[in-house]
Parts: structure tokens; C-alpha cells; sequence
């Protein structure tokens, strides 16, 4: 039997300050289920609003975080 999992990738939320995040390293695979912890919500729901915020609005900040440098840049 095959059984699909629905995951979110996870970015380092450390400075994330809008609500609470549970801390686990970026880049995890955060299996999505109705076990999750109020702070796993919490990391789910901020990685969500970090993929899918508005391409115009991006200018290295998301609401609550620090800039974000991609590797490599200073």
C-alpha cells in the first residue's frame, strides 16, 4: 500500500516574530497532519506565507523576519 504524506518544506524561522514557531532547522520536511504541535502550525503557516507572498512585495524581508541573503551574497 502506498501512503502519501502532504509536507512543507521549513525555512530557519528563528527570527521569525509574528506569532510562535517551533525551532527546527531549515530545509526539514514538515509532515503535515492533525498531530502537529501549535508551534509546528505556527512554522507551517509562516513557511506558507514566505512561499507564497507577492512577488512584488519581495525586497529580501517577509513580515516579521529579518532580510533574507541568498548564499553566497552579502
Amino acid at each position: 500500500m502506498l501512503i502519501v504524506d502532504a509536507v512543507l518544506e521549513t525555512f530557519d524561522a528563528a527570527d521569525f516574530v509574528q506569532w510562535p514557531v517551533a525551532e527546527m532547522p531549515a530545509r526539514r520536511l514538515l509532515a503535515l497532519s492533525g498531530r502537529l504541535s501549535p508551534r509546528e502550525v505556527g512554522s507551517a503557516l509562516a513557511t506558507l506565507a514566505d512561499h507564497h507572498s507577492d512577488a512584488s512585495d519581495r525586497d529580501g524581508t517577509v513580515a516579521g523576519r529579518k532580510p533574507i541573503r541568498p548564499q553566497g551574497r552579502p
